[in-house]
């Protein structure tokens, strides 16, 4: 019975890691995916163009599901603007979806003073 009990015990542990990773990784990624946004608005580029299409690049190399329609990058006296929104699903075992909905906004200061 004692044995039944740890099984048990180490089964609800491993659910719930397991769930936790699931819910994790897609914060992990857009905290990573957003570090690297600011990184990249500092350098030196040729345009919005160049910008779109490197933040493109690089949410398909970290895993973040970013189309083109969801991403807009202008260009202002102060610097560049950027705003970009998508979804990513967590499916548990088939059985529970949710959907968790992340959000940048990257640009100058003054302009949307979140900071």
């Amino acid at each position: 019975m004692k044995t039944l009990k740890t099984l048990f015990c180490l089964a609800v542990v491993g659910l719930a890691l397991y769930s936790a990773l699931q819910f994790a990784l897609p914060y992990f990624r857009f905290y990573t995916f957003r570090s690297d946004v600011r990184d990249m608005m500092r350098f030196e580029l040729q345009g919005p163009g160049e910008l779109k299409a490197l933040v493109l690049q690089r949410a398909a190399e970290t895993g973040v599901p970013l189309q083109e329609e969801d991403l807009e990058v202008e260009a202002s006296p102060e610097g560049y603007l950027l705003w970009a929104q998508w979804t990513e699903e967590v499916n548990l075992f088939g059985q529970y979806q949710r959907y968790l909905d992340f959000e940048i906004k990257e640009g100058p200061w003054d302009v949307y003073g979140d900071y």
